[in-house]
């Protein structure tokens, strides 16, 4: 089989063994610029800023929302996608669940252009430059990032605590344990209530 993605916002899966279209769909509201092909989807994206993704019995699956204007290149590393448009950013996807990981800022144009070499994403622009990005820093960000979020949930489910002053005979250990009894007989109380 092979892909083909057209202007007229139509995508043709061709059968090369016929040498025939078996099957076409209108993939985006606009014209298509790039199709990229994996083992389980076929991206597509173009004028029409969602990059779409569909199974191979062409059955629309996911959207990946967040480029303004167009979307000129796709490329996929194991379970990222990325993406390159007309915003001058190139966007890193979690294709299972169409999330946005990450936006890279570093061009003064349009990203026209994808590539992936030895675990390196270059990102070509309209404004004559050729970015190196090192994808394993750019994992790194992200599982940071998701980490301090987390922390920071967890930071905001905590209850306020009020701090009295130490006892005269108290160390710090002592303060933090009767404080931790204090709110644990207050639970009590209240769930007796």
């Amino acid at each position: 089989m092979a892909y083909v993605g057209l202007w007229n916002k139509t995508v043709h899966v061709i059968d090369t063994v016929e040498r025939k279209i078996s099957q076409s769909l209108i993939a985006l509201t606009d014209s298509i610029k790039t199709l990229v092909v994996t083992p389980k989807w076929i991206f597509v994206a173009g004028a029409d800023p969602v990059i779409r993704a569909w199974d191979h019995k062409l059955k629309k699956v996911k959207e990946y929302v967040g480029h303004k204007g167009w979307v000129y290149a796709l490329k996929v590393h194991e379970d990222i996608l990325f993406s390159g448009g007309d915003d001058k950013t190139v966007r890193v996807w979690d294709i299972e669940s169409a999330a946005l990981l990450d936006t890279l800022t570093a061009h003064d144009n349009g990203v026209t252009a994808l590539e992936i070499a030895y675990n390196e994403l270059f990102s070509g622009s309209y404004d004559h430059t050729i970015i190196c990005w090192d994808i394993e820093e750019i994992r790194q960000q992200i599982e940071e990032r998701k980490a301090m979020e987390e922390e920071e949930e967890v930071s905001k489910s905590m209850e306020p605590v009020s701090y009295t002053h130490l006892r005269a005979h108290e160390t710090s250990l002592h303060l933090v344990c009767r404080l931790l009894l204090e709110k644990k007989k207050k639970k009590k109380k209240q769930k007796k209530k």
